[in-house]
């Protein structure tokens, strides 16, 4: 299992649901274990942006929908 670094830390609901991550490079991991396969994000602040097939962001009018932002945590 990955160990999680504080700007990843919004990976854990991922790996604690049995999926595992691991580096890429400096900014893009690789999440595997998804029903779909295995899954590339660039990271971001505070956001994970999920990557096309070829490995680049995926562009379009439903661009945003593939951005993953950090949620505030509750009160």
């Amino acid at each position: 299992m990955a160990i999680l670094r504080p700007h990843t830390a919004f990976l854990s609901v991922a790996i604690l649901r049995g999926n595992e991550f691991s580096w890429v490079d400096g900014n893009t991991i690789r999440l595997e274990g998804m029903r779909g396969g295995t899954t590339l994000y660039r990271v971001g602040e505070n956001q994970l942006t999920q990557l096309g097939m070829d490995g680049k962001p995926i562009t379009g009018p439903l661009a945003t929908r593939f951005i993953l932002k950090k949620l505030p945590k509750p009160r």
